[in-house]
């Protein structure tokens, strides 16, 4: 970032606190944090000095009107009244809002029961976000040996010569959502409907889990190569067994720091260890991304927040 470009932020980051923030200066701030992360940074600090400052002197930190509109540009009241401000010093409005904000919000990133024909599958692991790849294969149309999970179509994971688990992998770009202000944090949960189809066979079904702060090129890479444990952020490997051929939901959550840029997702179905290879389906797959305006407590909250569907 150029001197003049920090110099053209900072003067945007007074007019937001001084309340003479423009609708075409508001939309300008909003793509340099959506699209530069040293303007994601320098955000973050201005913000952390400001409401240190206010803290500590007992200044009444002003409500950004304009910014309302944008969840991640709205959070200063938030955080200064978590840092210690009396709720007295702000409007009912504001005391009204703070109590909303408590509660986690939620966007539904992808819910998928497969009944897009159209949509393409790529082979091996994805390089770009938001679309299936793997060893997933076509949609099974509903018929007398299987019933969907939801809807009228499913996927299949194929039994895999020489290896014993089948994937399904997609890659979610966090560049798409709203920055996290400070003193927020976020989830990711995932859920996805498996089933066998050996009778008698024990299944293990698998979601796995890892954010970075590389493009979706980069963490496919990193993927590919097994550096997941030394490269990423965080990540999570959860694992159910079933030894019938009823749908079985699995579930899966990651904290997703604010400096994340892709989150993958491995969808996997494997017989057990000295079971004989058979093929698995797979349907009903949810993610939602989960804010909460405070940071996550050691006590996690993910296990409380039920699998809603939209």
């Amino acid at each position: 970032m150029t001197p003049k470009q920090k110099n053209r932020l900072f003067t945007l980051f007074t007019a937001l606190e001084t309340e003479r923030l423009t609708e075409a200066e508001h939309s300008e701030l909003q793509e340099l944090l959506r699209a530069d992360p040293d303007a994601r940074q320098l955000w973050f600090v201005h913000q952390d000095i400001g409401v240190g400052l206010s803290s500590s002197q007992g200044l009444r930190v002003p409500p950004v009107k304009t910014a309302r509109k944008e969840r991640w540009l709205s959070w200063r009241p938030v955080t200064a009244a978590a840092a210690g401000l009396m709720i007295g010093v702000f409007s009912s409005s504001l005391v009204f809002g703070f109590t909303m904000l408590n509660k986690p919000h939620i966007d539904f990133v992808l819910f998928d029961s497969f009944e897009d024909r159209d949509l393409g599958l790529q082979a091996g692991i994805p390089t770009a976000a938001d679309v299936w790849s793997g060893n997933v294969r076509g949609w099974r149309a509903q018929d007398g040996e299987v019933i969907p999970a939801e809807g009228q179509s499913l996927v299949t994971l194929p039994k895999v010569e020489k290896r014993r688990f089948s994937y399904a992998y997609r890659i979610v770009d966090m560049a798409k959502f709203p920055m996290l202000a400070l003193g927020q944090s976020r989830q990711l949960e995932v859920t996805a409907r498996f089933r066998g189809t050996a009778k008698g066979v024990r299944n293990s079904f698998q979601i796995r889990l890892a954010t970075f702060m590389e493009d979706s090129a980069t963490a496919s890479r990193i993927w590919e190569k097994d550096q997941i444990n030394e490269r990423a952020l965080n990540h999570v490997v959860k694992t159910e067994h079933a030894e019938d051929t009823d749908w079985i939901t699995v579930r899966s959550v990651v904290d997703v720091p604010a400096q994340t840029t892709t989150v993958f997702m491995s969808l996997a179905a494997a017989n057990g260890v000295n079971e004989p290879s058979s093929h698995h389906f797979l349907d009903d797959v949810k993610i939602r991304l989960i804010t909460h305006d405070k940071p996550l407590l050691e006590q996690s909250l993910r296990d409380s927040l039920p699998p809603d569907a939209p």
